[in-house]
C-alpha cells in the first residue's frame, strides 16, 4: 500500500471511531475517543509488522494492553 493510501486509511479509521463513539454517547469522553484512536494505530502497527518482528510485535501488544488499562 502506498503511503498516501495508508494515511487515508488511518484517518478514515480514526474518524469512523470518533463518529461511532459520539453516536453511542453524546457525552463521550475525550479519553475514550483517544484510547480508541490509539488502539487503531497500535493494531495497524501490529498488522504491518507481522511475525518476523516478534520482539516489536510483543512490545506493541504490551503497549496496547497498557492503553486498555488506562
Amino acid at each position: 500500500m502506498k503511503p498516501k493510501e495508508k494515511a487515508e486509511k488511518l484517518v478514515d479509521k480514526h474518524l469512523a471511531s470518533i463518529i461511532f463513539n459520539i453516536k453511542q454517547d453524546i457525552k463521550a469522553s475525550v479519553m475514550d475517543a483517544s484510547k480508541k484512536s490509539a488502539l487503531i494505530t497500535i493494531d495497524e502497527i501490529i498488522e504491518e509488522l507481522g511475525e518476523d518482528f516478534v520482539n516489536a510485535l510483543r512490545y506493541w501488544q504490551e503497549v496496547r494492553e497498557e492503553v486498555l488499562k488506562l
